[in-house]
């Protein structure tokens, strides 16, 4: 069954994750590799959605959702949208790499972000902290 779930690959759903602040709003990022993908976006707890044309159209890696923004780890970057998906921006200024595998919003701060990213091809890997607005690093910690 398909409820309207679209878009590059939807069969392999790589995140999932629910707005805090309105928890019948669910989003699901998808794709392969370098491929086309994109987000899903459902507001009535999933029981229809809606391929958001406006989101990245590459795989998304990971996804987190604050009660502010939702953020999507793409090929090449990191993405946020502060308006349930209508338009998305980059939030990756000052990462060490914009290969970020892991993406996590903090429990008790939600504007604050760690991402871990790989060293784009190179044997490091990152833990890095980040403002909400997506353009501040406030730290980052090489562990290769």
């Amino acid at each position: 069954m398909n409820n309207g779930m679209g878009g590059g690959s939807p069969k392999v759903i790589n995140t999932v994750v629910i707005d805090p602040a309105n928890p019948a709003t669910i989003y699901t990022g998808h794709g392969t590799g370098n491929s086309a993908g994109g987000v899903n976006k459902s507001t009535n707890g999933g029981a229809s959605w809606t391929f958001l044309t406006n989101a990245p159209d590459s795989a998304v890696r990971t996804m987190v959702a604050t009660s502010s923004a939702v953020y999507a780890s793409v090929s090449g970057g990191l993405l946020k949208t502060t308006n349930g998906g209508s338009t998305w921006t980059n939030a990756d200024a000052g990462l060490g790499s914009t290969f970020v595998e892991s993406l996590v919003s903090h429990p008790t701060d939600p504007t604050i972000l760690y991402a871990g990213a790989s060293g784009s091809g190179l044997p490091d890997a990152f833990i890095t902290k980040l403002n909400a607005a997506g353009s501040g690093l406030l730290f980052s910690t090489l562990l290769g």
